[in-house]
């Protein structure tokens, strides 16, 4: 959850395309459903790992898998929300706690824009919007214990990345994210599949 996939480009022009328009996505979307699968592999050693984090509205579960062991945590979610502006801005708040008093917040703000008309991007058939965060906040805590916090302004050194409007239907809507990236001997892969309502 702390890591943000966001970034920063500056228009003055907001462009609608297909599936969403800027006065249906602005407004608060709550997060229904959320599930993540991010991949590890190195073809030089036997180490690979996977990670998956689902979340029904009510529970939000992480699963780390590995070449020698597996690892479970649950957690009740409080908060998970998207703020979207006509003007651009964004916001996205996030709560979860577990039953041993471990609590994470965080807090992100930056901009969005619709992703210009491109064959590349199959546009006509999925709506495509950049977000990019420009500000974190970031609290991890057990109890009365602080595990981690900091606080981030990004300005320009985030890089847009694609969500992709799978459907958006009513009050519904439906997105997907996947990054990857690479190395001499590594790759990793996330896909992130998001339900938000209204």
């Amino acid at each position: 959850m702390k890591q943000l996939l966001i970034f920063l480009f500056v228009s003055s022009v907001l462009v609608s395309c297909g599936k969403i328009s800027t006065s249906k996505l602005s407004g608060t979307w709550n997060v229904t459903s959320y599930e993540q699968v991010y991949t590890y592999t190195s073809s030089n050693s036997q180490f690979n790992m996977s990670r998956t984090i689902k979340h029904d509205g009510v529970k939000y579960v992480v699963t780390e898998k590995n070449s020698d062991s597996t690892f479970s945590k649950t957690y009740q979610i409080k908060l998970d929300q998207f703020e979207f502006s006509k003007d651009g801005s964004f916001k996205r708040l996030f709560n979860i706690q577990n039953d041993v008093s471990e609590v994470i917040k965080s807090e992100e703000s930056g901009i969005w824009y619709f992703a210009e008309k491109s064959s590349k991007n199959d546009i006509g058939t999925h709506e495509l919007i950049h977000l990019v965060i420009t500000y974190m906040k970031y609290n991890k805590t057990i109890g009365t214990t602080t595990l981690e916090n900091y606080e981030s302004n990004y300005g320009s050194q985030n890089s847009p990345i694609l969500y992709k409007v799978v459907s958006s239907k009513g009050k519904k809507m439906e997105l997907e994210v996947t990054t990857e990236s690479s190395g001499n001997s590594t790759k990793s892969t996330t896909v992130t599949h998001y339900t938000l309502e209204k």
